[in-house]
């Protein structure tokens, strides 16, 4: 009897020496893929996401949870069926472990943008190429391992590297979650479609922004398309606009503010400090302006933020559908770590995070999507009021993704220009609204993108948005062009003088045929941590003409 129980506390033993590692590897999968990897991810890119590092934690620990219980629940039914396939799958974990690591931490930067664009994965070979031999290189060197220091040796070793990088990774996250208050409380609030149609009897300032509609390709359609020509009659066409950056982020806060952001302190800062006190807020407060911002990436960072009529306070900020936003959780981590070819299954955009929003709403939550735009401008029913109003309006517009037709249908294999025309149908929709109304001529009106769009794909020429404006009470009879030399950092002094009442064509102090240097900063999608300065004393369309200044503006933490 005391031989059987002997024998049987034996095996216990014995099973319990080899499921630790399973244990190890498990947690350290779950920790990298359900904690760690989701958590840095938001901690660098808090101002991206609606919620907070309180309301992530639950349900990455949830997450972590599930995935080691799989994890787990697999290596003890190959355990069951004999320890040589229990260890295969140790090997296994390793080798997905730290091959998910090394793609996950050091070749990241090449990998398409998380923007709504179609991805062409043909044009990404390279990093296939890349994950493949890792997973090699990796498999090699375990099979190496076993076979050079022997099982026993090699389980010694995959349970050092689990502990080991594991306790690395959680340092890590510690340093990084401190550095970027990862559990701030971001504020209970929302983006609401509040007085949206409700316009002032008396003066309004209306500036509408067309996401990356690119002055080139506009110039090209008011040629193939007149009646834009007539849509804009009581407008100026500025046509040499350089934006200050190529990407949304930067270039909003810049149009607002004409202060330009040089990764001198944390971005959220710099965005704070913009809604906070920039010179155009104020000066509309001090001038009796009720002012409504309805763009849905707007930073909800503190109170400040409900000197906007539409930006109400929310119940609660928790996911929609639990389920559904881990899921979304996972597919961003995937993105990053998991294997090439399974990559194209991860695509999430930060707008599949921005629908899952839960809260009890008294107004539907404000949407930049031109369809749902669309629909709501078509039904819309304008009141009027003895208050003053400035409205900030910032719609999809040309961008990514090409899914619209010119009368804003839903299509697959769109294009850019179709995109155009669906902004410009918009656009055309939102003036016959206002001259329907009675509100057009007592409004100043500007139609703007943030920045511009290259046809051909490439991020360099994105510095030529378009730029139509028109004064109160302004009228012609055809559209004016004007060339004067434009920048984004113009735009306060423009709005300043719309404000005072001056026509669209008189709102700059530069003229056209003067030659100005102008600044532009460049940087590469998702790696706004290193900016490029050019500068260009020609044509804004003209992408040769940005000379590097050699000046670089990076993020030192």
């Amino acid at each position: 009897m005391k031989q059987k129980e002997a024998v049987k506390k034996s095996k216990i033993k014995e099973a319990w020496k080899e499921l630790q590692l399973g244990a190890i590897l498990s947690v350290a999968i779950s920790f990298l893929f359900c904690i760690y990897a989701p958590m840095e991810l938001y901690c660098n890119n808090k101002g991206e996401f609606w919620f907070d590092g309180v309301t992530l934690l639950p349900v990455l620990l949830v997450l972590f949870l599930l995935v080691f219980i799989v994890c787990m629940g697999i290596l003890l039914i190959l355990y069951r069926i004999c320890v040589q396939a229990y260890r295969i799958g140790i090997a296994v974990y390793l080798i997905g472990y730290l091959a998910s690591y090394i793609q996950g931490t050091f070749f990241v930067k090449q990998l398409p943008h998380l923007d709504g664009t179609q991805v062409d994965w043909t044009l990404y070979q390279g990093q296939r190429w890349v994950s493949l031999i890792i997973w090699v290189i990796l498999i090699i060197a375990v099979i190496l391992t076993i076979r050079l220091a022997h099982m026993e040796r090699f389980l010694v070793i995959a349970k050092g590297i689990g502990c080991f990088l594991s306790a690395v990774l959680l340092i890590t996250l510690v340093s990084v979650m401190i550095t970027n208050h990862a559990f701030e409380r971001k504020i209970n609030a929302y983006v609401s479609t509040r007085y949206e149609y409700e316009f002032s009897e008396n003066e309004n300032l209306i500036v509408l922004v067309l996401d990356a509609a690119d002055a080139r390709t506009m110039t090209a359609m008011l040629d193939t398309h007149p009646e834009y020509r007539e849509m804009f009659a009581d407008f100026t066409d500025y046509q040499n606009v350089l934006s200050g950056y190529p990407f949304t982020m930067h270039s909003i806060p810049f149009i607002l503010s004409g202060e330009w952001y040089q990764n001198e302190e944390p971005f959220t800062d710099y965005e704070q400090r913009v809604y906070q006190s920039a010179e155009l807020f104020d000066t509309l407060e001090e001038r009796g302006y009720r002012m409504g911002m309805y763009e849905d990436e707007v930073p909800l960072l503190d109170s400040s933020i409900y000197r906007f009529e539409n930006i109400k306070e929310a119940e609660g900020l928790t996911p929609s559908e639990f389920l559904l936003f881990m899921k979304r959780e996972l597919q961003l981590v995937g993105f990053r770590y998991a294997p090439f070819d399974m990559k194209r299954y991860c695509l999430v955009t930060g707008a599949s995070f921005q629908e899952l929003r839960g809260t009890n709403y008294e107004y539907p939550t404000y949407s930049f999507n031109n369809a749902r735009f669309y629909e709501d401008l078509q039904q819309a029913e304008v009141t009027t009021t003895n208050d003053k109003c400035f409205k900030f309006i910032h719609i999809e517009g040309a961008h990514t993704p090409f899914q619209y037709d010119a009368d804003v249908n839903v299509i697959e294999n769109g294009s850019y220009e179709s995109n155009m025309e669906a902004a410009m149908t918009i656009t055309g929709r939102y003036l016959d609204t206002l001259k329907a109304a009675g509100v057009y001529n007592n409004s100043a009106i500007v139609i703007m993108a943030d920045h511009g769009y290259d046809v051909e794909g490439n991020t360099t020429g994105r510095q030529n948005p378009i730029l139509f404006i028109k004064g109160r009470g302004e009228t012609h009879d055809t559209m004016q062009v004007s060339e004067t030399p434009i920048s984004h950092e113009d735009m306060p002094e423009a709005f300043q003088k719309l404000l005072d009442g001056a026509p669209g064509n008189e709102v700059f102090a530069y003229e056209a045929g003067s030659v100005r240097e102008r600044r532009y900063l460049f940087y590469y999608y998702e790696q706004e941590n290193h900016m490029e300065e050019y500068v260009t004393n020609g044509e804004a369309k003209d992408t040769d003409a940005l000379v590097p200044t050699g000046i670089v503006y990076d993020w030192k933490e």
